[in-house]
C-alpha cells in the first residue's frame, strides 16, 4: 500500500479534484443533447432539499484576457495532477473561453460557491448565446454533485457578481425552473463573509482506483476504518494485491493498530485541539478565521502565494548589500505580534535547564509566556523537534557524544526545503541551548539553486533577530551567539565534508523518492546519529523496510513527538491521524562483518541483533600446559607457534577424512 497524503502539495491535491470533477462535467455536457434533456434535469433539481448551511450560493464571474502568469500555472498543476486535462486542452478552453472552438476577446471563469467558500463547481462559459444554457447546466451539476462534497442540494437563492450575467439571467427563466430566487440587485458591493475562504478540505478519493467522493460513494474499510474504497470490487482487487507485503489483507490489523492512537496523537494542551484534530478539520478555514495569511503562515497556506509574503532565505553573494526583502526587521510569525515580539526581540532571562529540559508544548508555552490560545506551535514543531533530540533522545540513545556538554553542534537536515524556507524560526534553538553555537547545513534537490554552497547567519542586532550574509556580521552591535546556516542543493550522498555530530530530517518518507536509496547507504557508511520524524506509524514501517533494503540496518521503534504540529493532514484516500512530525525514530546501522566484537562493546546500541553473531571463543591452551597462569591462558595467549599452526592443520585434515 502506499499513502502520499502528509507528502503530497494540498494545492496539486485540490487542484487534481477540481480537474476530474470538471472533466467529469465536459463529458456530461457533451452528451447533453438537446435543451428538453437540461429542462427534465431542471425539473428534478427543484425537487432537492435546501441548503441548510448555506441557502445562498454566488456565482463569481472572471473576466479579462489571460496574461502571461496563467498558462504556465495551470500547465504545472495539470501536469502534477496526474495530467487528467492535457494543457493543451487547457489552452484551448483559456484562449477560446468556451469548448466549441468559438474565438472571443475575454474568456469568462464561472465558478459557484457558497457563502463560506467551498467550491461547488466552475466552468468556462461563453460571453453570450449560449450563457444562459451554460450557467443551468453547471448548476445543476453543482446541485447533483457538488465539488465540495455532501449530499445533493440546492440553494434557495444565487447572487452574481457580474452585471452582464446578472442581466442575462434575468431575462431567462433558468433560475426560476431551478426553484432558486436570482438575488438583485447585482452584488456590485458585495464582500465575502468574515469566514469566506476556497476550502481546502480534501475531498476524499477511493484508494484504488481514485475516484472522488462526487464520483461514487466512499466507504472505510469495516474492519481497520482505515481505508476508503469505492466499492467491493475494489476493496477486493486492494486485498488480494501483489506482492504481499501491499496488499490491504497484509496491512489491515497494522492499520488498525495505528487507528487505536488516534486519541493518543489529539491529545495537545491547546483551546483549539478540538478544531485542528478533527478528520474534518479545514487547514485554509483555520488561517482564514485567524487572519494568518502573511509572514511564515503563508507556507502554510495553498491560496496565499504573494511575493511580499516571501521571506526568501538567501541572495546573490556577488552583491554587496542585503536585498530589500532582507533588510531590517522582519515578522515571520505576523499577525501574531506578542509572539513574535518575544520570539524576534525578547531575551529570555534563562533558558531552560539541560538537566530538566522541556518534553511538552505546555511546558514551553509556560515558559515563552505563550497563551494556549496561540497556534505558533504550528510554525516552531521543527526547531522544538531539534531540541528535543538534543536534550531527551540522543542522550539516551547515544550517552558516550555526551551531547549535553558540546558547545558546538553541525547538524545536517536532509530534503529539508520546507524548512529552508523558514530559517528565521531555527533561531529559537539559540534561546533554548543559549551555550551551544549552530551550525546548520540543510540539504536536498529541493532547494532553490541559487542557495547551493552559500551561508547565512541568524543574528541578534539592535535588538531583532535578522538574517544576514556573514561578510555582514558585526561583533560591536550583536548578540554573541548566533545560528550559522548554509544551503547545499543536491542529494546528501553527493554532499562531501566533515561529519555531522547529528542528521535530522522532518517527514523524510524513504518509501517515496528514489534519493533515499543512495541516501542511506551514505549515512551507514558514516554512522552518524540520524534521528527522522515521520506524519503516521505506516510511515515509519514503511521507513523500516527501505533501511533494511538500502543498508540491510534497522530503525528504532518510533516514538510519539510532543513537539509535532497540532495541525491535522486530512487523509486523501484514508482515514488515518497524519501530524507533521507526529513520530521520531533514529536509524540502526549494520555492523561490518570484521568489526562485530568491537562495535558490540564500544556502541551496543548501533547493533541490529538479526545481523550480530556472538564471537566465538576458543581456549587455545590448558591449565596444564601453563601451570604459571590463571586456567586458559598464557602470558602471550593471542599468538600461536609454528608447531601448534602446524598441529591445527593435520587436525583439520584428519576431520576431512
Amino acid at each position: 500500500m502506499e499513502f502520499v497524503t502528509g507528502y503530497r502539495d494540498a494545492l496539486v491535491d485540490f487542484t487534481d479534484a477540481m480537474f476530474r470533477w470538471y472533466r467529469a462535467y465536459l463529458v456530461e455536457a457533451a452528451g447533453r443533447g438537446a435543451a428538453v434533456g437540461l429542462a427534465g434535469r431542471q425539473d428534478r433539481c427543484a425537487g432537492l432539499p435546501v441548503d441548510a448551511a448555506s441557502p445562498r450560493w454566488i456565482l463569481h464571474v472572471l473576466s479579462g484576457s489571460v496574461s502571461g502568469h496563467a498558462q504556465p500555472l495551470d500547465e504545472r498543476l495539470l501536469q502534477d495532477s496526474e495530467a487528467l486535462l492535457s494543457a493543451q486542452e487547457l489552452r484551448s478552453y483559456v484562449s477560446t473561453g468556451n469548448k466549441h472552438g468559438a474565438q472571443y476577446p475575454q474568456p469568462r471563469l464561472l465558478f459557484v460557491t457558497d457563502e463560506r467558500g467551498a467550491l461547488l463547481g466552475f466552468d468556462f462559459g461563453e460571453p453570450a448565446g449560449a450563457l444562459q444554457e451554460i450557467i443551468a447546466g453547471l448548476l445543476c451539476r453543482c446541485m447533483e454533485t457538488p465539488l465540495s462534497g455532501g449530499e445533493p442540494r440546492r440553494p434557495e437563492s444565487m447572487a452574481v457578481g457580474d452585471a452582464q450575467v446578472h442581466r442575462v439571467l434575468q431575462e431567462g427563466s433558468c433560475l426560476s425552473r431551478l426553484g432558486v430566487v436570482l438575488s438583485a440587485p447585482c452584488l456590485r458591493g458585495w464582500g465575502p463573509t468574515e469566514d469566506f475562504t476556497l476550502s481546502s478540505a480534501r475531498l476524499r478519493a477511493c484508494h484504488v482506483c481514485k475516484k472522488r467522493g462526487f464520483e461514487a460513494t466512499l466507504t472505510l474499510c469495516v474492519k481497520c476504518r482505515a481505508v476508503f474504497y469505492c466499492s467491493e470490487k475494489c476493496r477486493k482487487i486492494d486485498w488480494i494485491k501483489t506482492p504481499d507485503d501491499v496488499s490491504h489483507q497484509n496491512w489491515c490489523s497494522k492499520l488498525q493498530g495505528y487507528m487505536t492512537h488516534e486519541k493518543l496523537l489529539a491529545n495537545l494542551p491547546f483551546t483549539f485541539t478540538q478544531e485542528v484534530t478533527s478528520d474534518t478539520f479545514d487547514q485554509e478555514r483555520f488561517l482564514s478565521s485567524r487572519a494568518l495569511n502573511c509572514g511564515y503562515w503563508a507556507k502554510q497556506s495553498m491560496l496565499v502565494q504573494a511575493f511580499n509574503y516571501e521571506l526568501l532565505p538567501f541572495w546573490d553573494p556577488s552583491t554587496e548589500c542585503t536585498p530589500v526583502c532582507l533588510r531590517g526587521w522582519m515578522n515571520p510569525y505576523h499577525p501574531l505580534k506578542k509572539e513574535g515580539r518575544i520570539l524576534m526581540q525578547t531575551v529570555p532571562v534563562a533558558g531552560p535547564s539541560v538537566k530538566t529540559p522541556l518534553t511538552s508544548w505546555s511546558d514551553y508555552y509556560a515558559w515563552r509566556g505563550f497563551d494556549l490560545d496561540s497556534p505558533v506551535a504550528a510554525l516552531l514543531s521543527c526547531p522544538l523537534t531539534i531540541y528535543y533530540i538534543i536534550t531527551s533522545l540522543a542522550p539516551r540513545h547515544f550517552p558516550e557524544l555526551n551531547i549535553l556538554t558540546k558547545q558546538s553542534l553541525k547538524i545536517h537536515i536532509i530534503e529539508g526545503a520546507k524548512e529552508f524556507d523558514m530559517l528565521l524560526v531555527f533561531w529559537e534553538l539559540s534561546v533554548l541551548l543559549p551555550h551551544v553555537a549552530f551550525e546548520i547545513h540543510f540539504v536536498g534537490e529541493g532547494l532553490p539553486k541559487e542557495a547551493d554552497e552559500q551561508q547565512a547567519v541568524l543574528q541578534r542586532k539592535d535588538g531583532h533577530v535578522t538574517l544576514v550574509h556573514p561578510n555582514f556580521v558585526s561583533e560591536e552591535k550583536t548578540d554573541k551567539r548566533i545560528v550559522r546556516v548554509k544551503g547545499y542543493s543536491r542529494p546528501y550522498h553527493m554532499l562531501q565534508g566533515p561529519k555531522p555530530d547529528l542528521v535530522i530530517g522532518f517527514n523524510c518518507g524513504f518509501g517515496l523518492s528514489d534519493t533515499w536509496i543512495s541516501s542511506l547507504p551514505r549515512l551507514q557508511s558514516l554512522r552518524v546519529p540520524a534521528y527522522f520524524s515521520e506524519c503516521s506509524e505506516y510511515s515509519c514501517a514503511v521507513s523500516q523496510q527501505s533501511m533494511s533494503t538500502a543498508t540491510g540496518g534497522s530503525v528504532s521503534e518510533a516514538g510519539v513527538n510532543p513537539f509535532r504540529s497540532p495541525l491535522r493532514v486530512a487523509g486523501g484516500d484514508n482515514n488515518m491521524p497524519w501530524y507533521s512530525n507526529a513520530f521520531l525514530f533514529h536509524l540502526i546501522y549494520k555492523v561490518a562483518q570484521n568489526s562485530k566484537r568491537e562495535q558490540n562493546l564500544q556502541h551496543p546500541h548501533l547493533v541490529n541483533p538479526r545481523h550480530y553473531t556472538q564471537p566465538q571463543h576458543s581456549n587455545r591452551t590448558t591449565a596444564a600446559s601453563n601451570p604459571s597462569g590463571p586456567a586458559g591462558t598464557t602470558p602471550d595467549s593471542g599468538k600461536r607457534t609454528r608447531k601448534e599452526k602446524k598441529q591445527a592443520r593435520n587436525a583439520g585434515r584428519r576431520r576431512k577424512q
